[in-house]
């Protein structure tokens, strides 16, 4: 039974952990004094089942969350009396890190609430796509790992990926930037095309288990992924991005595409629903005319987008509230420098400036 002075520390250390505590300035440092006390019972619950993890989830508090895990917080606790897991507090409030924080302890994706929602749907509901986007995109390091030891009882004799290759495998594989320009940034950072035969193995391996474990839109996301290795290896990090780059002059990027439209012709699960259903779509619209091959490939993966409110980075498809318009023409938007200097090196932006300079001019006498 738990004591008086139990109860009162356990209250507190609820209080310290929600939302709406905003007045105590050390709370780490009370939060971990009052863990200290072995009776104290890090997932205690208010009287909605919430427990402090739930609620420092909610809040957005990322170093707060971590010291309840250290703690020995329950990362998959459903004591809540509506069935929500911290994992769909964090989603439902739109913290991207905590999210982030909570699928690398442990929490479960699939958990559902007591209306069977999981905290991806329950995410989408309410408009929080980036954290949507970290959920759907997840891949636990641990499932790359096993392909960088030697299986098969013996009778492999050297594994199939270089443990050299698994944190930057595994970096590619969840990056939740969908788009070519952005998987050839990445795969030309680490030089991963030129070891395709082993890299290019091991996503087909997993393209076909995403498949066959119904993560249709993660195996196809593999299968663009595993697409640009091999072209990468084949053209050259360079030359494929000076193609990608190429802009028409309404501002169409008809070059990334017609290379989606290649991608998926080479998809292997031709009776995939979700395949068909991306197929269809793709043929009954015209090259370049909207919704574009890109946008089709986008919902196909992380779900229709709705209302975005961001802009998109022209280069590599970055979505941020950081992105900027190139100060001539007004007409594109840049993430960073390095993909503005892509833009003007290997695409044919500075070609382009000029004319929709020009148009502006025009338009303002």
């Amino acid at each position: 039974m738990a004591t008086s002075a139990q109860n009162e520390a356990e209250t507190k250390l609820i209080y310290l952990c929600s939302k709406e505590n905003k007045e105590v300035a050390n709370i780490l440092t009370d939060v971990r004094e009052i863990l200290d006390d072995p009776s104290v019972r890090v997932d205690a619950t208010d009287k909605d089942g919430m427990t402090g993890l739930m609620h420092a989830a909610f809040g957005g508090n990322v170093k707060l969350c971590k010291l309840l895990i250290e703690k020995g917080a329950d990362v998959n606790s459903n004591l809540h009396s509506q069935g929500y897991t911290a994992l769909m507090f964090a989603t439902i409030s739109g913290s991207a890190p905590v999210v982030q924080l909570l699928l690398e302890k442990g929490a479960s994706v699939t958990a559902t609430n007591n209306v069977n929602r999981t905290a991806a749907q329950m995410g989408g509901f309410v408009g929080q796509r980036e954290c949507v986007n970290i959920i759907n995109g997840y891949f636990p390091i641990e499932r790359l790992k096993y392909y960088t030891q030697p299986q098969g009882g013996g009778l492999e004799t050297s594994p199939k990926l270089d443990p050299v290759l698994l944190e930057p495998l595994h970096s590619l594989i969840t990056n939740n930037v969908i788009h070519p320009v952005k998987f050839v940034l990445l795969i030309k950072d680490k030089d991963l095309h030129r070891h395709q035969h082993q890299v290019c193995s091991v996503l087909r391996i997993l393209i076909d288990k995403s498949f066959h474990e119904d993560n249709e839109p993660f195996s196809l996301k593999l299968h663009l992924i595993w697409c640009t290795v091999k072209e990468c290896n084949t053209t050259g990090t360079d030359e494929l991005l000076k193609k990608l780059l190429q802009q028409t002059e309404d501002c169409k990027s008809l070059e990334v595409e017609k290379y989606l439209r290649l991608c998926i012709k080479s998809y292997p699960h031709v009776h995939s629903v979700l395949f068909k259903q991306l197929v269809q779509v793709v043929a009954d619209t015209s090259l370049g005319d909207q919704p574009t091959t890109l946008t089709q490939v986008i919902a196909a993966i992380q779900g229709n987008r709705g209302f975005i409110d961001q802009e998109s980075c022209s280069t590599c498809g970055t979505t941020s509230k950081n992105v900027k318009k190139c100060s001539k023409c007004k007409k594109v938007w840049y993430c960073n420098v390095e993909c503005q200097r892509l833009s003007w090196t290997l695409g044919n932006h500075k070609k382009l400036c000029k004319i929709w300079s020009g148009q502006n001019q025009e338009k303002s006498k």
